[in-house]
């Protein structure tokens, strides 16, 4: 993928990024902090954790088309990324403490995760659609302009 297209998606996704690590929290909290309350330092450091999230689709950059099968292990090593990056840096941050809480926290970013790439791909689709309809109205003036 060109770097200025995937700069753009990987600006445009971060707020979702961001929104899904915090519904995340919500959830992991809710399973092993339920009385926990957070100061604004936390959400900064959401920040951070959400960008390195995002830095993870690097991995996307070519300087030429994906073929279907770069691109599904490109995906692969990308997921395996995120998770060893945010794992760690939780970990690092005093996020989590023990087996248990690791491997929820695992399953709480891979949800995140798939929620991220359905926007993704929703977003996409809905661009797909506007431009093929751009395209057909276009088609129509240049028939009926003949």
């Amino acid at each position: 993928m060109d770097l200025g297209i995937l700069m753009k998606k990987m600006i445009s996704l971060y707020a979702v990024i961001y929104g899904g690590s915090m519904f995340g929290t919500l959830v992991f909290c809710t399973i092993f902090y339920p009385d926990e309350t957070f100061g604004l330092g936390y959400f900064t450091w959401m920040l951070v954790y959400a960008l390195l999230g995002d830095l993870t689709m690097l991995v996307f950059y070519s300087r030429k088309e994906l073929t279907e099968k770069q691109l599904l292990v490109r995906q692969t090593v990308q997921i395996l990324l995120l998770e060893i990056v945010l794992l760690t840096a939780a970990y690092q941050a005093g996020m989590f403490q023990g087996v248990m809480e690791g491997a929820v926290l695992l399953l709480v970013i891979l949800g995140v995760y798939m929620m991220v790439r359905f926007i993704g791909f929703r977003k996409d689709l809905q661009l797909a659609k506007q431009l093929n309809a751009r395209l057909q109205e276009r088609k129509k003036e240049h028939k009926n302009g003949k």
